[in-house]
């Protein structure tokens, strides 16, 4: 098991400010551990939310449908239009210069 990213670690490992992770975990783009009061991220989290933003969904063909949270299956949780999405350019960047170092 990796350690879990706390909000400021998520932020530098995106190249986004703590504010910003906030913002995207109560918009639902990032899901978050929650241990009493503090709110952590696993690494696979930032991966899949990075995998979105480029359009893809990490580790998935594309016959397959991504489960949501709860483990079920549904349409609608492989439907994600980019519109709906407010992937930051500067996130995918930074996280693809952090991964080929």
């Amino acid at each position: 098991m990796e350690p879990l990213l706390n909000i400021e670690a998520a932020g530098r490992l995106l190249g986004l400010s703590p504010w910003t992770i906030r913002m995207k975990i109560r918009q639902k783009e990032l899901l978050p551990v929650k241990l009493g009061r503090r709110v952590l991220l696993e690494p696979r989290e930032i991966e899949r939310y990075v995998a979105r933003c480029k359009g893809t969904v990490a580790g998935s063909t594309s016959n397959e449908i991504p489960a949501n949270r709860e483990g079920t299956r549904t349409v609608e949780d492989s439907v994600q239009p980019m519109v709906d999405s407010d992937c930051d350019q500067q996130a995918i960047t930074s996280m693809e210069k952090g991964v080929s170092q």
